[in-house]
């Protein structure tokens, strides 16, 4: 079955050749590069083999991610100690390199270089974490870090069948580009190998092949470089040729170019006939949508102008009432000052009225005549009046007459200043006097014995024996009748 070599100088067609009897394998790609062109593990991965691809670019790992699932892919550099480096990358080769020097040598030929910084492991920490127990080859190409690779890996637990490394300088070599001579670098490093049990096999001009001691029986089979008896098409060539059937396909529709062109000429005016035609249906569904959207629109825009005059005439409504109960709030306001000024006067009014009435209540002239407005009120009916006749035969009048003397005689007791106003009236008036002296005697029958007794003697009052009130009464009225005689 022919099969297709990737790599770049059919490392793969050798590796396919010594290990055809395993299906299957595993493989660890140090410097993976990308995944397809120049991949000496791409062969491979498409007859089922699996492995791990370790590669510090950015670029390279994203493209390993997406063309091989399968594999495991590690973005980070080998080394012989676990820390971080420099790397010089240059973009869409395979010439970055950890070393200053190389880098400088390409940016003199133009190359371009971008250092980064990359985390660095052991072969030997990446293997322990994924790799199984038999790796069937180990491949390196890292330009110019290969002695570090190899030194970061015991070869103890893992024991690759096959090793190949790259032993050749970095060469920055553009297509068309005169031969250069080759200056090989397996002196620094090849002793690690020789060391650890492998033996060299094979030199292809870029890269020196070792088998491991216990597998020299297949030394035999490095014995011719690829060949046609391998079955192998080179996947360059195949890009080619299938150029070649572009470009010829391309050539034969140039033979007819004319008349495909009048076709395609003919063929775009019907095509923006066409074109116009739909693109001017699909214009009238958009017009007859825009105006029944239009249409529906003026409708709502109709009944909204509706509403809007009915909200109108109710405002309008609104503004008279608020006016008419302006004026009607106006006019209670007034209404209600004109009346708080009437409640103000009558207030004052009031006050004053009230002052005048303490003024005449508590007046000397007020309190002489009580008495007298009493007899008035009892005259007037405002008091009940008693019988004209009592038990003792005597009239009304008089009996009225002698209590309001009774109550004058008590009055003038309690209240000296009024007794002393009495005493002066009686002494600028004798026939009043007199008067009062003979009402006293007239009625000295009825006072009381010893109250009588205080002014002409306790015999008189004794003799007569009245009531204790009478006789109080009779006393005063004595007093008076005889400081009247006597006026100071």
């Amino acid at each position: 079955m022919t099969v297709v070599s990737y790599a770049q100088n059919q490392e793969d067609i050798m590796l396919h050749r010594v290990l055809r009897d395993v299906s299957h394998g595993f493989y660890v790609d140090v410097g993976a590069q990308q995944p397809i062109v120049d991949s000496v593990t791409k062969l491979f991965y498409d007859q089922g083999w699996r492995g791990i691809n370790i590669d510090p670019l950015p670029q390279w790992h994203r493209m390993l991610e997406e063309d091989r699932p399968h594999d495991i892919n590690l973005q980070l550099a080998l080394g012989e100690q676990p820390g971080r480096i420099s790397l010089y990358a240059i973009a869409d080769t395979g010439l970055s390199t950890a070393d200053q020097e190389f880098a400088r040598r390409h940016a003199e030929l133009g190359y371009e270089a971008t250092e980064i910084v990359v985390d660095v492991r052991t072969l030997d920490d990446v293997c322990a974490q994924y790799a199984p127990a038999d790796v069937h080859f180990l491949k390196i190409d890292v330009e110019g870090a290969e002695e570090g690779v190899l030194r970061g890996f015991s070869f103890e637990r893992i024991r690759p069948w096959v090793v190949v490394v790259e032993a050749v300088e970095p060469v920055a070599q553009r297509e068309g580009d005169a031969a250069s001579e080759a200056v090989t670098t397996h002196q620094r490093w090849e002793p690690i190998l020789l060391e650890k049990g492998y033996e060299f096999v094979y030199w292809d001009g870029l890269n020196r092949f070792y088998l491991a001691k216990e597998h020299l029986s297949l030394r035999n089979r490095f014995d011719a470089p690829p060949n046609p008896l391998d079955a192998f098409v080179r996947y360059n060539d195949l890009a080619k040729h299938a150029r070649i059937l572009q470009l010829e396909a391309e050539r034969k529709g140039l033979v007819d170019a004319a008349e495909l062109a009048s076709l395609r000429q003919r063929l775009g005016d019907f095509h923006g006939l066409a074109e116009s035609a739909q693109n001017r249906l699909y214009r009238i569904g958009e017009l007859e949508q825009e105006a029944a959207h239009l249409q529906g629109r003026l409708a709502a825009l109709e009944e909204h102008n509706r509403v809007m005059q009915d909200v109108v005439a109710l405002l309008r409504e609104d503004v008279e009432r608020a006016g008419s109960l302006s004026f009607e709030r106006d006019q209670l306001k007034a209404e209600l000052a004109q009346r708080l000024g009437e409640m103000e006067g009558l207030r004052s009014a009031l006050t004053e009225a009230q002052t005048k009435l303490d003024q005449v209540i508590g007046s000397r002239s007020w309190q002489m005549t009580k008495p007298f407005r009493f007899v008035g009120r009892v005259f007037r009916g405002n008091v009940k009046r008693p019988a004209l006749i009592d038990a003792n035969g005597r009239s009304l009048p008089k009996r009225a007459a002698r209590r309001v003397m009774f109550i004058g005689a008590r009055f003038l007791q309690e209240h000296p200043a009024a007794r002393r106003a009495v005493e002066r009236m009686l002494g600028a008036s004798p026939s009043l006097r007199a008067r009062l002296a003979a009402f006293s005697r007239h009625n000295a029958p009825y006072i009381n014995p010893d109250a009588a007794a205080s002014v002409h003697g306790a015999a008189v009052a004794g003799r007569h024996g009245r009531s204790p009130d009478v006789s109080v009464i009779y006393a005063r009225m004595q007093s008076v009748i005889s400081s009247s005689k006597n006026p100071r």
